[in-house]
């Protein structure tokens, strides 16, 4: 990231200063970097860097592939909201310039995206479609058996009444629902 050498170049010459530029920044303290923009922009650089080692440290380009991408978009936003939370507390102390800093406004972002995601996936709506689809399945079943087993109509009134408790569901009781 640091430039061999500072990038100014002399007026009455042309030439490149001989100098090294301060750490993370392009030019020497004699060509402004001792500046506060400068020193700020080159703590950012600095930053930058240390976040993109610290994401490659962690990145694994042989992983699996996704095989339910629901699933994994909905692990992404968990992951992406515990380290949003524990980069939040560790900028806290650590200051806006720190590559803590920039990696938390990295996740951020990618936190938002995934929310996204999930929102232009309805997923809400989906599981609420597959929980009903599933208490129809068995209510099916439960009124296909009472059909097998032809009770009487007061005790597939009981039985009716017991499975629909049991569900939590509310009871209908001549067209009346119980609490």
């Amino acid at each position: 990231m640091d430039a061999p050498r500072c990038v100014a170049k002399a007026k009455s010459t042309g030439e490149q200063c001989k100098r090294r530029p301060i750490p993370g920044g392009r030019v020497c303290v004699k060509h402004g970097g001792g500046a506060p923009a400068a020193r700020a922009a080159a703590a950012r650089r600095r930053a930058e860097l240390e976040a993109r080692a610290l994401i490659e440290v962690v990145w694994d380009p042989d992983a699996a592939p996704v095989r339910n991408p629901i699933d994994a978009l909905m692990r992404l936003a968990g992951k992406l909201e515990h380290s949003v939370d524990v980069l939040g507390a560790r900028v806290e102390s650590a200051g806006a310039g720190s590559p803590e800093a920039v990696a938390f406004t990295k996740l951020i972002r990618e936190q938002r995206l995934a929310l996204e995601g999930l929102e232009r996936l309805d997923i809400a709506g989906k599981q609420l479609e597959l929980e009903r689809g599933r208490a129809e399945l068995v209510v099916s079943a439960f009124l296909a058996a009472l059909d097998w087993l032809r009770p009487l109509p007061a005790d597939r009134s009981e039985a009716t009444r017991l499975f629909l408790e049991n569900l939590g569901a509310p009871v209908v009781v001549a067209g009346e629902v119980e609490a």
